[in-house]
C-alpha cells in the first residue's frame, strides 16, 4: 500500500535543497481573487488581493539582492505540516535537523526546515492549500531567488531537476525560477524542469494558466513572456539564438502531445528525466491530480544477472558498474519506453544502473592492459526477442571496447539449467539477461 504523497525532498549524492517559501498574510480565500501580468524581469508580481488596490513594485536584482546559500536544508517560511514517507528525514526550527523517528504528522513552525538524505521522501503541506513536489537530484537553492521575489509571493528556485506545482491558495502567486526562465502563475497544477546537462528548462501546464518568460545567458534586454494554458508546454535553452536543427521551436507555445519529441532528446542525456515523470505520474494518481496520458512512458525492467564465482573479482563488478553506458544502451535499444537496467550481483544488488558515472577511459586502460581476468558470456532467451536485442546491443560495445566478450543464445530449459548450474562454476563470468514489466507483457 503506497503512502499518499505531497511534497518530495530527494537528496542525491553532489546535489543539495534550499527551498524558500514565503507566503503572504492574505488568507486562502475561495472568493478571493488574484491577477498576474507580464512583467519585466526584475519586478514583483502584482497580486490583487480581497479590498485591496493592485500596486505593481518595480525593483532592480543588484549583488546585494541575492541571498547567499546556506546549509543543505529546505526552510519553510509558512505554517506547514511535515511527514516523512521513506527514511531518512530530517526536521526542525535550527540545523543540526532532528532526524523524524516514524511516519506520523508532524507540524513545522514558520522557519522550519526540511531535509533528507539521497533515499528519503517528505510530504509537506504549506497553509492547507498549497502543494510542491520536488523530485529526484533536484537542486533548490536560495540564492538564485531575487530578495524582491523572495519577500513577495511564493519564490521557487530551482537550479537543477524537476518540480510540481499545486497552488489552491488562490489569493497567492507562485513564482518559479530556473537558470534560465521565470514562470509566474495562480491557482494551477504544473510541472517545472530544468536538466543542467542541456541548460534546458520545460514546462507542462495540467490546469490554468501560467506566464512564461526566458532569460536568455548574457542578455540583459527582457525577452516578451509567454501565456501557457492547460495541455500545453514550451521550453527555453540558455543561448540567444535557438540551436539549429532542434526538432521542436524553443519559446513558442506547443502541444502536450509534442512531449515525446523533446523528450528523446531529452531522456538520452539525464537519467533523471523519465524518472521525474514516472514519479509525477505516480503522485497524480495517488492524490487525484491532473495528469496527461501524452506524458506516460511505457515501463520495464531488463535483468542483468552476474552468475558464477567470477563476479567476487572486484575488478569484474567495476567493469560493469563504472565502464558500462548503460543510460545510453537502454536508449538505443527502446528510446520510446522508461526501462531500468537492474544488476544482480552475487552479494548485492543494483536497482537502477542508468545512474552509474560511465568512466570510458577506464575500460580503456583495462582492456589494453589485460586487467579484465575473465571473458564475459552473454546469455538469453532465444525466444525472448527483447533480451536477444539487448544483449546484442551490450555485446557489441563490450567487444568495440576490448572486452573479451560473447553471446550464448539457448531455449527456455537450457537458460534455467544454465543459469542454475553457473552459481557452482568457478570460473565462469555470465551475465543471465531477462526482462520484465508492463513494457514487456
Amino acid at each position: 500500500m503506497r503512502n499518499p504523497r505531497g511534497f518530495f525532498l530527494r537528496q542525491s549524492p553532489g546535489f543539495f535543497f534550499i527551498l524558500i517559501v514565503g507566503l503572504l498574510l492574505a488568507a486562502c480565500d475561495e472568493t478571493a481573487t488574484a491577477t498576474v501580468e507580464p512583467r519585466p524581469i526584475g519586478s514583483t508580481p502584482t497580486v490583487v488581493q480581497p479590498s485591496s488596490t493592485p500596486e505593481e513594485i518595480q525593483s532592480t536584482p543588484t549583488p546585494e539582492d541575492t541571498l547567499e546559500p546556506t546549509d543543505d536544508y529546505a526552510k519553510i517560511l509558512a505554517q506547514s505540516q511535515v511527514r516523512r514517507l521513506t527514511p531518512v528525514v530530517m526536521a526542525g526550527l535550527q540545523a543540526p535537523l532532528s532526524e523524524l523517528i516514524n511516519d506520523m504528522v508532524v507540524d513545522l513552525q514558520p522557519g522550519g526546515m526540511v531535509s533528507t538524505d539521497q533515499s528519503g521522501e517528505a510530504e509537506v503541506i504549506i497553509e492547507d492549500c498549497l502543494k510542491i513536489f520536488l523530485y529526484q537530484g533536484s537542486e533548490l537553492m536560495r540564492n538564485t531567488c531575487r530578495q524582491s521575489d523572495y519577500e513577495s509571493g511564493l519564490a521557487v528556485c530551482a537550479t537543477a531537476g524537476m518540480v510540481s506545482v499545486v497552488n489552491d491558495c488562490l489569493a497567492q502567486v507562485v513564482i518559479v525560477q530556473t537558470p534560465n526562465s521565470e514562470i509566474v502563475t495562480t491557482g494551477t497544477e504544473f510541472t517545472v524542469m530544468y536538466v543542467p546537462e542541456e541548460e534546458v528548462t520545460v514546462v507542462q501546464v495540467l490546469e490554468g494558466t501560467v506566464v512564461f518568460t526566458p532569460l536568455l545567458l548574457n542578455i540583459p534586454a527582457a525577452q516578451p513572456p509567454v501565456e501557457v494554458n492547460a495541455n500545453e508546454m514550451i521550453y527555453t535553452r540558455s543561448l540567444q539564438i535557438p540551436t539549429s536543427g532542434n526538432a521542436l521551436p524553443e519559446r513558442q507555445v506547443l502541444p502536450l502531445e509534442d512531449w515525446g519529441v523533446l523528450r528523446s532528446n531529452l531522456a538520452v542525456k539525464s537519467a533523471y528525466v523519465d524518472q521525474w515523470m514516472e514519479s509525477s505520474r505516480l503522485i497524480a494518481v495517488d492524490q487525484s491530480l491532473t495528469f496527461s496520458q501524452q506524458l506516460v512512458r511505457p515501463t520495464g525492467i531488463v535483468n542483468l544477472e552476474m552468475r558464477g564465482s567470477a563476479w567476487s573479482d572486484s575488478t569484474m563488478q567495476t567493469l560493469v558498474t563504472d565502464t558500462i553506458p548503460w543510460l545510453e544502451l537502454i536508449h538505443t535499444v527502446w528510446p520510446e519506453a522508461f526501462v531500468k537496467p537492474k544488476l544482480i550481483f552475487p552479494k548485492r544488488e543494483v536497482d537502477d544502473a542508468r545512474f552509474f558515472k560511465v568512466d570510458r577511459e577506464k575500460l580503456a586502460v583495462l582492456s589494453a592492459a589485460g586487467a579484465v581476468p575473465y571473458p564475459i558470456e552473454l546469455i538469453a532467451n532465444r525466444n525472448d526477442t527483447q533480451s536477444v536485442a539487448f544483449a546484442e546491443n551490450l555485446n557489441e560495445y563490450l567487444l568495440s571496447s576490448g572486452v573479451e566478450s560473447s553471446i550464448q543464445l539457448v531455449g527456455s530449459t537450457s537458460f534455467g539449467i544454465l543459469r542454475e548450474n553457473a552459481t557452482r562454476t568457478s570460473s565462469n563470468a555470465g551475465i543471465f539477461i531477462t526482462v520484465s514489466g508492463d513494457y514487456f507483457e
